[in-house]
């Protein structure tokens, strides 16, 4: 299972009531997602999450050592797809649809 580094925000809503956030982070402290579910896809299919470019607000690539494939992904890993190398899953994650790039 890889350390991803978990961190809670409590922040309000705005019914003016109190949240926890959980936001999840590489051990380069690079945000992966606050989406609990991910975290533990990524963590189960032992992905190492990381920047696509270091100019990334939000990491939207990985690699499996078990699959020995790179995965790119898009909006919390709703849309993601298997590459054999490095530069063809960032490419993936850049192309206009890429949501970490434009939004994160």
């Amino acid at each position: 299972m890889n350390d991803f580094v978990k961190k809670i925000v409590i922040t309000t809503n705005p019914e003016g009531g109190m949240a926890k956030v959980p936001f999840y982070y590489n051990s380069n402290n690079d945000y992966i997602t606050n989406c609990e579910i991910v975290a533990n896809l990524l963590s189960e299919l032992l992905i190492t999450p990381e920047l696509a470019q270091a100019k990334d607000k939000a990491c939207s690539i990985g690699f499996s050592k078990s699959r020995n494939k790179w995965l790119g992904w898009w909006s919390d890993a709703l849309h993601y797809k298997w590459f054999d190398a490095r530069k063809d899953a960032a490419n993936f994650t850049n192309s206009e649809n890429g949501f970490y790039r434009k939004f994160a």
